[in-house]
C-alpha cells in the first residue's frame, strides 16, 4: 500500500481569495521565514529584509508606529528604497489595526495593491511591501 504525498499547501489571503500569481514567490519567501521563528504572543510584524535573511519580529505595541529610515529599526536603515517616514501602522481601538503610506517615494503595497494616505484595515497574514522589504502582519485571535 502506498501513501499519497500531500500536495502543496493552499495559500489564501485574509479575504479568502487566492493570491495573485505575482505574489506567490514572495509568499514562498514568507513561508520560509515563518519556519525560522518562534510564534509571537502579541500583535507584530514579521520583517523579511531580503530573501533568505533571518526574519525579525517587530512588536506592534503602540497606537501609532511609524516605519522608515528615520526610526531606529536597523533593518530599515540597512536596506534601500525606504523613505525616512515610509508608512505607519495605527491601532484606532483594541484589536483593530490599519496601515497608511506617508507619502513615500516608492510607495507601500498591501497584498500587492498600492495604498495611499487613507488608513486601510490590516488582517492577520496580510503582506506589506515597502521598498525592498517584505513584512507579514501577525495578529492574535481576538
Amino acid at each position: 500500500m502506498t501513501q499519497s504525498q500531500p500536495g502543496p499547501p493552499t495559500i489564501t489571503l485574509s479575504a479568502g481569495k487566492s493570491p495573485p500569481a505575482a505574489l506567490l514567490p514572495r509568499l514562498r519567501t514568507v513561508a520560509d521565514a515563518l519556519r525560522q521563528v518562534t510564534a509571537p504572543t502579541g500583535a507584530c510584524l514579521l520583517v523579511i529584509p531580503e530573501p533568505k535573511a533571518k526574519p525579525i519580529i517587530e512588536p506592534l505595541c503602540e497606537s501609532r508606529q511609524v516605519f522608515g529610515r528615520r526610526q531606529s529599526y536597523g533593518w530599515a536603515q540597512e536596506r534601500g528604497k525606504l523613505s525616512r517616514d515610509h508608512f505607519e501602522i495605527l491601532r484606532p481601538s483594541p484589536g483593530e489595526w490599519s496601515i497608511r503610506d506617508l507619502g513615500s517615494r516608492n510607495g507601500t503595497t498591501l497584498n500587492d495593491k498600492p495604498i495611499g494616505d487613507a488608513p486601510v484595515p490590516l488582517h492577520d497574514g496580510d503582506l506589506i511591501e515597502a521598498g525592498r522589504i517584505i513584512l507579514v502582519v501577525l495578529l492574535p485571535e481576538p
